[in-house]
């Protein structure tokens, strides 16, 4: 047979040819080239043969069978792909020339390989596509025994082919062969469901092709199901990995954690493609996404978040607008977790977000460069985010800042371009950049390699520095200073730019000059005497020659040569005398500094002294006759019609004692001068340094002259110099030393005379006749109070922790004698105790850098203060009350005002006080510490309220302690439910003064918020409020518990406390279901949201409709209560409005999710809500209109402007509640309409429009009777 084929196709006898295959039948023409079907001259038998068969029905079928045939035995042969394709590319084109019974019965056979899996060469994937495609066009087809159209054919096919059984080792050609295919929305959700169902049994190594085709294939889909489906994959395969255990023997046919990263980077590789390629899928994720922000957990995960990263180049403002709120609201969900009980149940679990960008950047470590690159740029974003509020943190800065420290942690390659953003950033951005400055402050301590081998950004940066406002430039400052150690450049040019700043005009610039300076100081350490060797020829020394040797020196020593620090050091401290001829302000920075600085290092002490010793010396009189012994007036310098303080001589005394002290071990000439001179001046200032001061005709000291502003600051100066030589006395005391308490107590009483004589200092004014009813004028704006204002405390904490110690603490170097000698005086009690009140509020109002370094200073100190307060004063309060009450009100306020500082300043610290001071041991957990200093507070209190206890500020000062504690610290201890208890039980009591009961019920409401579910004590407490205040309707309320603290002083003020309390509750609300909606979104998601998920949702919604049933009877009680109209009833309005506009939302959620066959509200008590809100809350809000509206007519006619502005204000919210109704009327009735429930309206419209209409012409009313009385 074939050589009868061969020599008619070697004659080209083409009609002979025809003949002979309409004469052979199939299984003939299969022996012609199935033995050669390997061979290369397949492709032109097989295409001589099929060329000049015959159409007739019966050739068809011949010609199908060969084709079956020829199928058949190359998915058996070990043939190239490239001769597969070429024979079976020939088969199809065959194809239109067939009928549809023969094509069909192709489809068949496809069908039936597929099943089997038998084909090695999946051929079924080129011929499926094209045989549908050809069928879709038939007007009706016969599929097992039914007719039906071409297109439902293909449909039932595309069914049948996604109902079977697959091979995973078929799947990337399914969809290859799927994408060849034209489908209609249905069939291509359908595959795509079918292929992402096979996602999670897909090896590792065939997930990237496989994932390629999906995307071809679901190029005009949403993507959601195809990124989500691949996140539950990589998150089950890292999950699998252990990352502790090291690979091991055992462990090398296991997948390996660089397996999974590299097939994520390939799949991540081709998702970008597709994004590039403007696949639409992309673009639809991208835009769910918006919908689903308000459950962040969705986004931020790392596979879909490395996914936004990836393409953040492509879709830029739109992926970081998203990640941003993302992040804020996770932020925020974490905030209403801590605050609120019920809401915990309604949120996810805790996932941090820093960890899960650690994870992105951990498996990006390699080769996702843009993922790394749009993580940077997200770090920029969340930076930029605007400024936050007073007393506030921004948390997305926060973020952005930890991203920047991971990366420049783990890819070095970024720093460069990191650096250069924020020296942009900083240059440009003004005052507020702490942020940028906290990224490099850590680039310079952490990476400081990285940093020089960019040295120009640095470089840039530090000759900008005069340009940055003073704050600011000081923050850059503090963040450089690592670089000295290591660059010669950076610190030759750092010293060049700070000598420019110190000759520039403004006090926050040369500030900043002296911070720098002051800063070489501290960090340059040099050896042992090496200055003071070399001091006394420092001030006769040439700056030029001096900068000029060390430069020239520097170029060929080492770094670390302690002659240069020892040149460097001299220079420096001829470069700050320049700050004598300064500013008050700038002098003072620098005295502050000097000290800190000789602190670090020590060496520096006699040359410091030296140095400032020679500057005192201009204002001390050294001849021991001579009183005052300071030359005060020369302290200020009158410049025109003002004196201005231009030498602060208290600071100045104080800085010279703290390094007299820090060194005085040394043997040091300059020590005896100095220890002379403080030795001298406690001595000549103690003899009633008032009347030194020539001031007994105080009643020019307030003129506007110069001469009086000049007693002025000499009397302040006096002020500060007694305290700095009581400082002096404290910090050199020892057991040897003799009357130093009298003479601390000398300076004292000379201390307290001037305060005394300053409160008493009145400017006396001349009355005009005729004009004594203006003193009765509220309206007038008063001036300042008599008075001179005292200046602020030079003490420290640690000097104070001194002084409290000695006062209530034993202390070796004090003798007992001489310590009873100031214990027993409780007016240096109270003076101790009001100095270290001032020292924790100015400590609260440090910032940035300033925040930062005076923490790190004095950690130690505060919590040794704490501890003393608390042991000795709070937990022996009835000792101190003996001594005296003032001093033990003083002690509380002290601790109210410790544990404020702590909680602002140091609240990492928080928990190191607390295992100091409570019993429980640190292994118990911070909840056990914290309730255990609660309970003792409360006791406390408690012992004020006893039989024979007389009226005391006391118990108020403690109470608001705890609640500082509970409001400030309790979000993080956890449970306290011994404290709601107790806040009940106090409730119940009569405090007395109403402050104390107002604190006891603003109390009451946030911890039963953050305590308990659902608030029945707040329930019960508005019932017994409505009792007491009498209800607008006159009904009779039943009240379940009654409330002493709810009396005729408190009960206006409680009522807008249990009115914030709702308000807080509704927007609680408002926020859960601003996270109801997305995750609906998520769960009408295809293959995303599962039973599992909807059934939890669904839980949700009853949660939440639970909780607002709840709070629609507390508000129908609280509105209810007959108030007068004002700052009490606008509240009111206000919460009406906000739950009403909370139904409407709630009713159109509910409206979107319902349908004819589901009403999703019937499970969820939504029926119990609009009963509520319905007839009851109405008619509560009509009577409160009308009450309102009563009392409004009764007012005063004679002011009738005032009275129609106060009807505005206490009105103005009405209509709005009206058309809130009115809006909640249309969308249950739009529910009702969609799921034909009958009975759910009924409940809503027993008032109906005549009640709102009636609402809005008493309001018009209203207006129109105030407008009437003007015009009369």
């Amino acid at each position: 047979m074939y050589a009868q084929f061969k020599e008619l196709v070697k004659t080209k006898n083409i009609e002979g040819l025809k003949n002979f295959i309409d004469k052979a039948d199939a299984a003939e023409l299969s022996n012609v080239i199935l033995p050669r079907l390997g061979c290369s001259e397949a492709p032109g038998i097989l295409n001589h043969l099929l060329s000049n068969i015959s159409t007739t029905e019966s050739s068809q079928s011949k010609h199908r069978k060969l084709v079956e045939s020829i199928l058949k035995k190359l998915a058996t042969e070990k043939v190239s792909t490239s001769h597969v394709n070429a024979i079976v590319n020939r088969i199809i084109q065959e194809f239109p020339k067939y009928s549809k019974l023969q094509l069909s019965k192709i489809v068949d056979f496809c069908l039936n390989s597929l099943r089997l899996n038998d084909d090695e060469y999946f051929c079924w994937r080129e011929i499926l596509p094209i045989s549908l495609q050809i069928l879709e066009d038939e007007k009706y087809m016969n599929y097992k025994g039914n007719e039906v159209t071409g297109p439902e054919y293909k449909s039932l096919i595309i069914q049948s082919i996604c109902n079977q059984h697959w091979d995973l080792g078929t799947l990337t050609s399914l969809a290859k062969m799927f994408g060849e295919m034209r489908m209609n929305k249905n069939d291509h959700l359908l595959v795509i469901r079918a292929l992402c169902d096979k996602i999670p049994d897909v090896e590792p190594k065939e997930m990237p092709p496989f994932v390629h085709q999906i995307l071809r294939l679901s190029d005009n889909v949403d993507g959601r199901l195809v990124i989500g489906t691949l996140q539950k994959y990589f998150e089950t395969l890292y999950s699998s990995i252990d990352k502790e255990t090291p690979e091991t023997v055992e462990s090398i046919g296991q997948l390996s954690l660089k397996e999974i990263q590299d097939t994520e980077s390939t799949v991540l590789y081709h998702i970008r493609q597709s994004a590039l390629l403007n696949h639409s899928s992309l673009k639809d994720f991208v835009k769910n996404l918006k919908n689903i922000t308000n459950a962040p957990e969705f986004i931020l995960e790392p596979f879909p978040m490395s996914v936004l990263l990836l393409i953040s180049d492509i879709y830029n403002d739109q992926i970081f607008d998203i990640i941003k709120q993302a992040l804020a609201r996770k932020i925020q969900d974490e905030e209403k977790k801590r605050s609120c009980f019920w809401v915990k149940h309604v949120l996810p679990e805790n996932s941090i977000v820093m960890e899960i960008m650690e994870q992105i950047i951990e498996n990006s470590n390699k080769d996702r460069h843009m993922v790394l690159k749009g993580l940077l740029d997200l770090a920029f974003v969340l930076m930029d985010t605007g400024k936050p509020k007073e007393g506030e943190d921004n948390q997305l800065h926060e973020v952005g800042v930890k991203i920047l420290q991971k990366l420049v942690k783990k890819r070095h390659e970024v720093g460069a371009t990191v650096l250069q953003n924020l020296t942009d950033k900083i240059v440009a951005g003004g005052a507020a950049i702490s942020h940028y400055i906290e990224v490099l402050a850590y680039m310079c301590r952490k990476a400081t390699l990285i940093v020089l081998d960019s040295q120009i950004w640095i470089s840039t940066l530090l000759e900008q520095l005069l340009a940055i406002p003073g704050e600011a430039a000081t923050q850059v400052l503090y963040a450089t200073i690592p670089l000295i150690r290591t660059s010669n450049a950076i610190r030759d040019s750092l010293v060049l730019i700070l000598r420019k700043a110190l000759y520039r005009k403004g006090v926050e610039t040369r500030k900043m000059a002296v911070t720098g300076f002051l800063q070489f100081l501290s960090n340059l350490k040099i050896s042992p005497f090496g200055l003071s060797q070399s001091s006394s020829s420092m001030t006769n020394a040439s700056t030029s020659s001096i900068f000029t040797q060390v430069t020239m020196e520097r170029g060929s020593q080492s770094r670390s040569n302690p002659r240069i620090h020892i040149a460097f050091c001299q220079e420096i401290l001829i470069i700050l005398t320049k700050c004598f001829s300064h500013e008050s302000d700038v002098r003072q920075h620098l005295y502050k500094g000097l000290h800190e600085a000789v602190a670090l290092n020590p060496e520096l002490g006699e040359a410091a002294i030296e140095l400032l010793l020679g500057h005192f010396q201009d204002f001390y009189e050294s001849d021991e006759t001579v009183k005052p012994p300071l030359m005060l007036d020369n302290c200020s310098s009158i410049a025109g019609p003002e004196a201005l303080l231009q030498e602060p001589i208290g600071h100045l005394i104080f800085t010279l004692q703290k390094i007299y002290c820090t060194v005085a071990s040394k043997n040091l000439d300059s020590l005896d001068r100095l220890s002379n001179v403080l030795e001298s001046l406690c001595k000549r200032m103690t003899p009633s340094a008032l009347d030194h001061l020539q001031v007994d005709d105080r009643s020019d000291l307030l003129d506007n002259l110069p001469k009086s502003q000049q007693k002025v600051n000499s009397i302040k100066l006096t002020i500060t110099s007694l305290e700095a030589l009581m400082a002096y006395r404290f910090s050199s005391w020892s057991s040897g030393n003799e009357n130093v308490a009298q003479n601390i107590y000398s300076l004292f009483k000379s201390y307290a005379e001037i305060l005394e004589f300053c409160k008493t200092v009145n400017k006396p004014q001349k009355q005009k006749k005729g004009k004594k009813d203006k003193d009765h004028d509220t309206t007038i704006k008063r001036g300042p109070k008599a008075g001179i204002k005292p200046p602020p405390t030079v003490l420290d904490i640690e000097i104070i922790y001194q002084m409290l110690s000695l006062l209530h603490d034993k202390v070796p170097w004090a003798t007992k004698d001489q310590a009873n000698y100031l214990r027993k005086r409780p007016d240096f009690h109270n003076y101790c105790l009001h100095t270290c009140i001032q020292i924790f509020q100015t400590a609260k109002t440090l910032k940035n850098v300033e925040r930062l370094k005076y923490r790190d200073a004095h950690e130690k100190n505060y919590l040794k203060v704490g501890e003393l307060l608390y042991k000795n004063i709070i937990c022996d309060l009835d000792t101190v009350r003996e001594l005296d009450e003032e001093t033990a009100l003083l002690g509380v306020e002290c601790f109210k005002e410790y544990c404020d500082v702590m909680c602002t300043l140091f609240p990492g610290d928080f928990s190191k006080f607390l295992g100091e001071v409570c019993e429980p041991s640190p292994s118990e957990g911070f909840s056990a510490q914290f309730n255990t200093l609660i309970s003792s507070l409360q006791v406390l209190i408690d012992g004020f309220y006893g039989e024979n206890e007389e009226p005391s500020k006391i118990p108020l000062i403690l109470l608001e302690t705890v609640a500082l504690l509970v409001n400030k610290v309790g979000v993080s201890a956890g449970s306290f439910g011994g404290t709601f208890e107790w806040l009940q039980k106090m409730a119940k009591m009569d405090v007395g003064d109403p402050h104390i009961a107002l604190i006891i019920l603003q109390l009451i409401t946030n911890v039963e918020e953050r305590e308990v579910e659902y608030g029945k004590v707040l329930d019960d407490m508005c019932l017994d409020l409505c009792n007491k205040l009498g209800t607008i309707d006159n009904n009779e309320i039943t009240t379940r518990e009654g409330y002493e603290v709810l009396n005729d002083s408190s009960m206006t003020q409680a009522h807008s406390i249990f009115n914030n309390s709702l308000k807080n509750k509704l927007t609680t609300a408002s926020w859960v279901l601003g996270r109801l909606k997305s995750e609906q979104v998520v769960a009408a998601s295809p293959g995303i949201g599962d039973d599992s998920f909807r059934e939890r949702l669904k839980e949700k919604e009853k949660s939440l409709c639970k909780q607002l049933s709840y709070t629609i009877q507390t508000l129908h009680t609280l509105a209810n209560a007959n108030v007068d109209p004002g700052p009490n009833t606008e509240l009111t309005f206000k919460n009406l409005h906000q739950l009403y506009s909370v139904l409407n939302n709630l009713t159109k959620y509910f409206s979107g999710k319902s349908t004819q066959q589901n009403a999703a509200f019937q499970a969820v008590r939504f029926i119990q809500v609009v009963q509520l809100a319905g007839k009851p809350l109405k008619a509560t809000f009509y009577n409160l209109v009308t009450h309102t509206e009563e009392k409004q007519n009764s007012g005063r006619k004679a002011d009738a402007h005032a009275q129609k502005n106060k009807v505005l204000k206490e009105t103005k919210f009405i209509p709005k509640v009206v058309y809130e109704i009115e809006q909640f009327n249309k969308e249950i009735l739009a529910l009702e309409k969609k799921t034909k429930v009958r009975f759910l309206f009924i409940y809503f419209l027993f008032i109906g429009e005549k009640i709102v209409w009636n609402f809005r012409c008493l309001w018009r009313a209203t207006l129109n009777t105030a407008s009437r009385e003007i015009s009369e």
